[in-house]
């Protein structure tokens, strides 16, 4: 089944609003076909994105209007090993606070710093240095770019070219 982001754009919004209309969306999702699988709050934006697997657009739009009357303003299509190399998940945190009334509340924001790095050809470095001397220089400089995603909370995004693109969930980890 596909996967959907969706986005609202709520004035005045709060993690704990949106932890209860997540809560809704759940008590709701069966019945449209959809499976709430998580979502990011950004308060200081005023944004909320979700992501939820749905048969169509307009099941997480009528799940969403049924649940708790928060339309979204837009719903594409998306791929989840995307938003997971992205965002760093696709469902909720399980560090995320649980009050009393068994509600999880947590803030994040799907805003994120990308990193793009650029290495030069591997087999142009091959050429010039030989196969032994830039195997051992490109295993080098991988094994410190990803010492240091590690170390800084960055997400390494799967692509088809050489090089690296990281997300950060902010400029200062980057």
């Amino acid at each position: 089944m596909p996967i959907y982001m969706d986005v609202h754009i709520v004035p005045g919004v709060k993690a704990r609003n949106v932890a209860e209309a997540h809560r809704q969306d759940l008590l709701h999702e069966e019945k449209y076909g959809c499976k709430c699988m998580t979502y990011w709050i950004d308060e200081g934006r005023e944004s909320v994105f979700c992501l939820i697997e749905a048969p169509d657009k307009d099941a997480v739009k009528e799940l969403h209007r049924k649940a708790h009357g928060l339309v979204p303003n837009k719903v594409i299509e998306v791929s989840s090993s995307v938003i997971q190399s992205f965002l760093g998940r696709i469902y909720d945190p399980e560090e995320a606070e649980v009050t009393a009334d068994g509600l999880k509340v947590f803030t994040d924001p799907s805003y994120r710093v990308l990193l793009v790095t650029k290495t030069i050809d591997p087999v142009l470095l091959q050429y010039k240095l030989g196969i032994e001397k830039a195997n051992e220089l490109l295993k080098e400089q991988n094994n410190i770019i990803r010492n240091n995603l590690a170390h800084w909370g960055g997400t390494e995004v799967e692509h088809g070219g050489t090089g690296f693109i990281i997300s950060f969930s902010s400029a200062a980890r980057a």
